[in-house]
Parts: structure tokens; sequence; C-alpha cells
């Protein structure tokens, strides 16, 4: 019986997981299409309606070295990549990522299956970056889905692809001017409360990291990966299931999720930008700022 049972999971695993693929897919798809065609009436040129510098057209016009990864996430690796004379990150799912490895070696499911779930994830960032616009977060430049193609790692092969602009890792903030580090710190606030109050819904940035905030000459700070997004507050039967002392409202704690995220940047970066390295005469000033922004 518990065999039949395992059994049964694994179907069901594997039938959602096909379900959510072709959904993200098809909706990526009829994205795609709408705006090609659109420009194939009016401009013909390689580009849409979000005004994408890449689509499947020409992004292989990209040069990358798929053995020198800029950066290796949980489900996606980002690689440098080159176009006239400027430099570009393109971001696919490979074999060697943590989600993929995982899911493989769980025994129960096929190298299909487990791709496609990191192909969700990457599908998933793209969408949010064609609804959210901000100057703090990484700019989206184009993207392509024209497959579930994962082993071949050439741009005109693999299956879906994100090209983002180049940022630099975060160093050196204690040496940046008092006057650049609370516009910067101001700018990143303000980037909270556009999550707050965005078409999605107040926006939780489940998995915010250091190595999440990168540097975009001269002074601006931004969020570059977004596929643990989401807009769900926690579940909760009373207020005292509820963090930061917001309210239970039906079923849920509202609230929650803008000030998770507002105490989680003041720990990775705000209480760096505010008070760490600063004249004693600042810290006096911005140390109860930071206590504010550390409860919420």
């Amino acid at each position: 019986m518990q065999g039949q049972s395992m059994q049964l999971s694994a179907w069901l695993w594997r039938r959602a997981s096909r379900a959510m693929t072709v959904f993200m897919i098809f909706a990526v798809y009829v994205v795609m299409h709408i705006h090609q065609e659109s420009l194939h009436a009016e401009h013909h040129q390689a580009a849409d309606t979000y005004n994408m510098l890449f689509n499947c057209s020409n992004i292989a016009q990209i040069g990358i070295n798929t053995r020198n990864v800029h950066g290796k996430g949980v489900t996606k690796h980002a690689n440098l990549g080159r176009h006239q004379n400027s430099h570009v990150l393109v971001k696919m799912v490979t074999g060697t990522g943590h989600d993929v490895t995982r899911c493989l070696s769980n025994g129960n499911r096929s190298s299909t299956e487990c791709y496609a779930w990191a192909n969700m994830k990457l599908l998933k960032e793209i969408l949010l970056h064609l609804e959210l616009r901000h100057s703090n977060l990484v700019q989206l430049l184009g993207f392509c889905i024209r497959s579930e193609e994962t082993e071949n790692l050439s741009l005109s092969q693999h299956g879906v692809i994100g090209v983002y602009e180049y940022v630099l890792p975060l160093f050196h903030i204690r040496s940046w001017s008092l006057t650049d580090r609370l516009r910067s710190a101001w700018e990143l606030v303000d980037l909270l409360d556009y999550l707050e109050h965005s078409a999605l819904g107040s926006l939780l940035l489940a998995d915010l990291k250091r190595s999440h905030l990168l540097f975009r000459p001269p002074h601006s700070i931004v969020i570059v990966d977004l596929d643990d997004v989401s807009s769900v507050e926690p579940k909760c039967t009373s207020v005292e299931q509820c963090r930061f002392k917001v309210q239970c409202q039906d079923g849920r704690c509202i609230g929650h999720s803008a000030k998770h995220n507002l105490h989680k940047l003041h720990s990775v970066l705000l209480y760096e930008l505010l008070h760490g390295g600063a004249l004693t005469y600042v810290r006096y000033n911005t140390s109860s700022v930071c206590d504010d922004l550390n409860s919420g």
C-alpha cells in the first residue's frame, strides 16, 4: 500500500510539473508572438514592444564562453557575454545547477522533469522582469524561449535564455561619500515601497542575500535575482503567529512581506550604508534610524 502511495505521489508530481511548464512556456510564447507580430507590421526590426535588445532572432549574436561561468546560483548559471563591445549577462539552466542535480539524485524523477522545474523558475523570473519596472532592479535586455532543450548550451539551440545588463560585485561601500550612501539607501527603500504596492500585490523577497545585490556605476545598487519572489503572505490562525506585529486577516499575516523585506535588507546592506564606518556624529544620528529599520 505504501509503495502504491509513493508511486501515485510521483505520478502526480510529474503531471503537475509538466502542466506548470507547459503553461509557463505557453504564456511566454503568447507574449513573444504578440510582440513579434506587432513589430513585423510596424517596424520590421528585431525588437519587441518591451523595447528589448534581444529575442530569438538575434540572441545568438552574443558571444559567450560557456566554460567561464560568471555566476552560479541554485537554479541557473550566468555567463559573461559580449555584444558590440558591450558586456551582458546570459542566464541559462544547465545540468550542473544545484536544483537539477538534487532533483536527479532523488532517483524518482526523470531528467526531463528535473530540467522542467528549473526552467520554470527561470521563466518565472523573466515574466516578473516584464511586469516589474524599477531602476534598482537589474534590467532585462531580452529573452528567448524556443524549446525545452537544456543540454546544448549554444545560444542558437538552448531552449530558455535570459539576457541581463552587466553589473559588478558590490565592494568598498565604506569608501563612498555620505551623500552617495544616503542616496543609495533611499533608492533601495523606494524599491521596497514599489514592491509592497506592485500590481502583483505585496511581493516577498524570500531569499534576499548580499550576493543578490550588485553595483551599477556610479553609485546604484540593484537586486539581480527574482526567481524566489512571491506575492503570498504567510498563513495564520491568530495574530500571535505573525511576525513584526502585523495583523492576521482572512488567514494571512497581512503586511508581513513588506516588513520582512525591510528587516532583511537592513541586515544585509542598509546598516552598512547608514552606519558602518561612518564618523561618530553620523553614527549618533543614524543609530535610531537603524534600530527602527531593524524592527520593521
